[in-house]
């Protein structure tokens, strides 16, 4: 098993004499004898341990007898004690899914304040298995079918490649003491059941199940990443951002080989779950009709499948004094340049707009629509529009025209940015001296 770990370290290429690694500890084999394959190895290391008292005396135990592993040891020790039962009062998760958002917040604390490279958590190969089998019982793409990763972010799982018949022979061999959580032995917990009666009726079909899910997952693995190239060339090619939303163009993506998975991959890093993909793509193109996942927000807008943040803050107005330059609006940068007497030439670009310096009235506002706006679109003499019917005629979604600014000289509107300036403060032969301004993304180089 050692040979496994080392292996371990040197593919993800982690120098462990140079890191500092937290483990999490419940006091079971696993983590007892990651621990100890730890100390063996030489690598720096402390030990973090959650009770959440769930299990009277039980726990207590427990988390002594971690604290006490810690001091043989000779590493440094984390403790800390939840009120499980008072917060699931107050919460609609399950009791694993509060523990696991508990824990591993607290973990993230750790790292920061204690100066811990890396989390250790000690998941094995069977964990996968039945991660694997949990997530097809319920529905999933391809990163629940291949199970957990031996890296994600700044968490490792040392022991994923080996079984857990390896773990037991080596705390057997060795004489290492653990503790034995009682809860393991019930089928009380999903996995739980999975582990006790569903792997076993599979290895009476095939006594090798292990071996034959972990050549499985190989080529899952394979499998992922021949769809992450995939998915990434559709972003490129059928999706951009523009005004703080992620813009997809489903028209064209709906005809693609594997639509359906590449729609699923778009929209799952964004929260929205199978069936509400599913929803999406049945309700498709009814226009105006928006999806919510718990970070984010969608709606159907011609052709297209538009994506927002639930937390994006609206535009607070911003004031332009004569004497700016540059004004910050978002992800966009606004130039301001004055110069006097008539330009040579205009350029014909939406991003691009001139006015009469005489005619502006300082400060400038940038803020969003709202209702009852109207202006005097340029070329347009002597007739306004409202701004909605202008948002309208250009096919502008909901959520865009929540995010487009709106430059104002005194009541006036005089420019929707990036779209149409008004007629109010335009340059005439009678100019002075002209204001410039220039719209650019913040990737831009200027």
């Amino acid at each position: 098993m050692l040979s496994k770990i080392l292996s371990f370290f040197e593919n993800q290429a982690i120098n462990i004499g140079k890191t500092n690694i937290l483990v999490a500890v419940s006091g079971g084999v696993d983590s007892v004898v990651l621990c100890y394959i730890f100390s063996e190895l030489g690598i720096k290391f402390g030990m973090a341990h959650c009770n959440f008292k769930l299990r009277g005396e039980a726990s207590d135990n427990d988390a002594a007898f971690v604290e006490e592993l810690a001091a043989y040891l000779n590493v440094p020790f984390h403790k800390k004690e939840f009120e499980t039962k008072k917060l699931l009062d107050n919460s609609k998760e399950s009791t694993q899914s509060l523990a696991r958002k508990l824990r591993y917040e607290w973990f993230d604390e750790l790292l920061n304040e204690k100066k811990y490279d890396l989390l250790a958590t000690a998941h094995h190969f069977n964990d996968v298995v039945e991660t694997m089998l949990f997530n097809q019982a319920r529905g999933t793409g391809i990163r629940g079918m291949r199970g957990i990763l031996p890296k994600n972010g700044t968490t490792i799982r040392p022991l994923l490649a080996c079984t857990k018949a390896e773990i037991l022979a080596l705390a057997t061999e060795n004489e290492i003491h653990y503790a034995e959580d009682e809860s393991n032995a019930t089928d009380d917990y999903q996995r739980n059941f999975i582990r006790r009666q569903i792997i076993p009726k599979f290895e009476k079909i095939n006594p090798s199940f292990l071996i034959a899910q972990s050549n499985n997952r190989k080529h899952l693995l394979d499998l992922e990443n021949l769809l992450n190239e995939r998915v990434a060339q559709v972003k490129s090619d059928f999706c951009k951002t523009e005004h703080n939303l992620y813009i997809i163009d489903y028209s064209k993506i709906k005809s693609l080989v594997g639509a359906d998975t590449i729609i699923f991959e778009l929209l799952h890093s964004y929260e929205f779950n199978q069936n509400q993909v599913e929803q999406i793509q049945s309700t498709f193109p009814a226009n105006g009709k928006i999806f919510r996942s718990n970070s984010h927000e969608l709606l159907i807008h011609q052709q297209q499948l538009l994506v927002r943040s639930l937390n994006i803050s609206s535009l607070t107005p911003i004031k332009i004094q004569e004497k700016d330059t540059s004004i910050q609006i978002g992800n966009k940068t606004l130039l301001l340049e004055t110069q006097n007497g008539q330009l040579e030439s205009i350029q014909n670009d939406p991003n691009i707009a001139y006015f009469d310096m005489d005619q502006l009235k300082f400060p400038l506002t940038i803020r969003t629509w709202k209702a009852g706006d109207v202006f005097q679109p340029f070329g347009m003499n002597g007739k306004k529009k409202k701004v909605q019917d202008f948002f309208s005629d250009q096919k502008v979604s909901l959520f865009e025209k929540e995010q487009i600014p709106l430059l104002v000289s005194g009541q006036q509107i005089i420019w929707i940015v990036g779209m149409r300036t008004d007629e109010t403060a335009k340059i005439t032969s009678k100019t002075k001296k002209i204001l410039k301004i220039s719209t650019i993304q913040a990737s831009q180089k200027y």
